[in-house]
């Protein structure tokens, strides 16, 4: 790599560290061998704007464990897909399923207190 290439990586670099541009200067993969015509930078979202989610990202936004998410997820009680055979969870259906989950906890709270008060 020459001299005039390595100066260009580096202004991509800093670019991207500074938000000229939507992506992260670690993920910045150069393409090609040794020819800056050849290099291509791979734009990528903050986590917090993906729609889709790894098994790591999924864990992370609801608070468990990655192997606790693989152990839930073999047993169907989250909902997730299969993309090849990597685990794929969407955000919005996580956020659905949450809320459906915490208002069905909610009703069986309420109907046990209710149960449990003597008449």
């Amino acid at each position: 790599m020459t001299l005039s290439e390595k100066a260009a990586i580096n202004r991509i670099n800093s670019e991207a560290q500074s938000g000229v541009w939507p992506l992260r200067s670690q993920k910045l993969r150069i393409m090609g061998k040794g020819s800056l015509s050849e290099a291509k930078v791979e734009p990528r979202l903050p986590d917090e704007l993906r729609e889709v989610m790894t098994v790591d990202q999924a864990a992370q936004y609801l608070g468990v464990s990655p192997d606790n998410l693989y152990k839930y997820l073999s047993e169907g009680k989250v909902p997730a897909f299969k993309l090849g055979n990597r685990w794929r969870l969407k955000k919005t259906t996580l956020d659905r399923w949450m809320e459906r989950q915490s208002q069905t906890r909610d009703g069986k709270t309420a109907r046990r207190a209710n149960e449990a008060r003597p008449q």
